[in-house]
């Protein structure tokens, strides 16, 4: 048997029909015990009709707003809309920026503009209120789909309509198409001036983008993805133009070495978390040095990934050392070796949540940090010295006589392999492995730590 071992959320509580006419056990319609539900599944058409299943579009989205229920009454009370008379009004009859607020939530928890495509064709007044939500989170794969949205939007402007203004988050995706062609990522950028996050993680955009974007968005942008190319130096000076930043992620493809004397230190009092990963054997040294002498007062997680396993685990001790004492969450995927764990692990003294990523240092049981309570391991379960690895550690957790941490959760993924590591199905793919990990379950729980399966759910005992 199996069990869930985290708490439900109040968003899980919540009862989530799966069509658009709910059906309860009595065989009623369940909109009715719901205010907001009837509300947010119903509109009255010109001739006064109920609309109930006429408009395709209306019955899917009303499924979207369904399952958002609870942030819709939380908006609901904060702007102080009544229920009573919600459940009498129709929705023409609801202030705009209800509305406007109830989608600009669903559509930010979506981060995609699929969801908005429904709402044109509901009415007039939504319409309106949803087509520059289309613009709210924007994703390119090629230069030639920038092009065709910066022609629509300069269109737009000459009109005196500039959706761009509702656009918060810029994602560039792919690598091959933008070589050397980002010149319409500048041009975009300047009818995309509230941006709040900008990610650009498989290619370098150039120093001339970076320019643009701090200029534009120097004061809005609290997350940055970013790849650092050849112009290092300059490009890491721009950062600092980046007051509100809490998210930095800093991507290394090819790059020179940063002068840093000559460059001003970060100081970044907002950012929460800093995200370091390197897909180059090029050494690092000048970049992690840079970035010691930075200032990040609220950092609490920290991630650092070495893709090609090129990078000796002592280069990122300087950023360990420097910023252990106030992490509470490390993120690392660098290669395994004897050492390691003591190396990396010394200067964690309040950290509470480690991810390990296709490592599992030597001696890991011995210098766990005795701060931490959750360990969550992603490894290729089809690799022999992976599982041996993993089932020395969990048989040091389970042997020691006294507990020297306060550990309590080891949570196990299954990474780059076709099969997730579920305890009610991996048994019939891997039955000696889950045989292996059944019995230092049992022996785990014994010792007051959980293995969980990547569902969070563990073994019961008896």
């Amino acid at each position: 048997m199996t069990r869930r071992t985290k708490p439900e959320s109040a968003m899980s509580k919540v009862s989530k029909p799966n069509s658009f006419l709910h059906v309860n056990t009595e065989g009623q319609d369940s909109f009715g015990s719901n205010p907001y539900r009837v509300l947010l599944a119903r509109r009255v058409n010109p001739e006064g009709h109920d609309s109930f299943g006429i408009n395709p579009y209306q019955c899917h989205f009303s499924r979207v707003l369904l399952h958002a229920e609870p942030s819709f009454v939380r908006v609901s009370h904060q702007l102080g809309v009544n229920a009573s008379h919600m459940h009498s009004a129709p929705s023409t009859k609801l202030k705009q920026d209800v509305w406007r607020y109830v989608f600009e939530a669903i559509v930010d928890e979506a981060r995609s503009p699929d969801v908005v495509l429904p709402l044109l064709f509901v009415c007039k007044q939504w319409k309106a209120i949803a087509e520059p939500l289309l613009y709210r989170h924007l994703v390119f794969h090629r230069p030639v789909y920038i092009e065709r949205c910066h022609r629509t939007l300069v269109q737009q402007s000459i009109r005196h309509i500039y959706h761009g203004n509702a656009t918060r988050s810029l994602t560039l995706r792919g690598n091959t198409a933008w070589h050397n062609n980002t010149t319409g990522i500048e041009r975009l950028l300047r009818y995309t001036s509230r941006l709040s996050r900008f990610s650009c993680r498989h290619f370098a955009v150039g120093t001339n983008v970076l320019d643009m974007l701090s200029q534009t968005c120097g004061r809005s942008l609290q997350e940055l993805d970013i790849t650092i190319g050849t112009d290092a130096t300059l490009q890491m000076a721009l950062l600092n133009r980046f007051t509100s930043l809490g998210h930095l992620g800093i991507n290394v493809l090819h790059m020179a070495q940063i002068h840093s004397m000559d460059t001003p230190a970060l100081d970044m009092p907002s950012m929460e978390t800093l995200a370091l990963s390197c897909y180059t054997d090029e050494a690092l040294s000048s970049l992690v040095h840079f970035l010691c002498r930075g200032s990040f007062v609220a950092l609490q997680f920290l991630s650092l990934t070495d893709i090609l396993g090129g990078q000796p685990c002592q280069l990122v001790l300087p950023l360990l050392e420097k910023f252990g004492h106030q992490l509470s969450t490390v993120t690392l995927c660098l290669p395994s070796g004897e050492d390691v764990a003591r190396l990396l692990f010394s200067s964690l003294k309040t950290v509470k949540q480690i991810y390990l990523i296709n490592t599992l240092p030597d001696d890991i049981g011995c210098f766990l940090p005795s701060s931490v309570v959750m360990l969550e391991l992603r490894l290729d379960l089809q690799e022999k010295p992976k599982t041996q690895d993993l089932l020395q550690f969990l048989d040091d957790l389970r042997r020691k006589k006294r507990q020297t941490h306060a550990l309590g959760v080891v949570q196990l993924h299954s990474w780059a392999t076709q099969a997730p590591f579920h305890w009610s199905t991996f048994g019939i793919l891997y039955p000696t492995l889950a045989g292996h990990l059944m019995t230092r379950s049992v022996g785990l729980q014994l010792k007051g730590i959980k293995l969980l399966d990547e569902d969070g759910k563990c073994l019961m005992l008896g």
